[in-house]
């Protein structure tokens, strides 16, 4: 995913949901692999809503891929979403894991001073 102006990788999420849009680790390296490709499934539930099963997009991944990246915005087909998905080969820094949101929610102290740091700077 890209958050501000860096590529991070996304905390994955569980089963045939949405995706997380939440960062984890910070990307070092990017490297384009191919074309974009088409990415079909079937709606799992409300229309509005883009669920998917990741082992959907392994299915369809070239073998030297280990990211992928939504291009454009889901449509709907009849029964189906479809999404045009582009592969990538990243490296990560795993030595760099950004909290994650539940836990910073739960840090009153951290949390305002965030906010003073946000207000200092506007």
């Amino acid at each position: 995913m890209k958050f501000a102006k860096e590529w991070f990788t996304e905390v994955s999420k569980v089963g045939d949901g949405m995706d997380s849009g939440e960062p984890e680790y910070p990307v070092t390296s990017v490297d384009t692999v191919g074309e974009p490709i088409l990415f079909r499934t079937t709606i799992g539930g409300y229309h509005g809503f883009f669920k998917y099963a990741v082992n959907e997009v392994k299915a369809i991944a070239p073998p030297n891929a280990n990211a992928y990246y939504l291009v454009g915005d889901p449509q709907i087909e009849g029964e189906h979403h479809t999404c045009m998905v582009q592969f990538y080969r990243i490296e990560a820094d795993t030595s760099k894991r950004l909290m994650q949101a539940d836990k910073l929610a739960r840090d009153y102290d951290l949390m305002m001073d965030l906010m003073e740091k946000e207000v200092a700077l506007a």
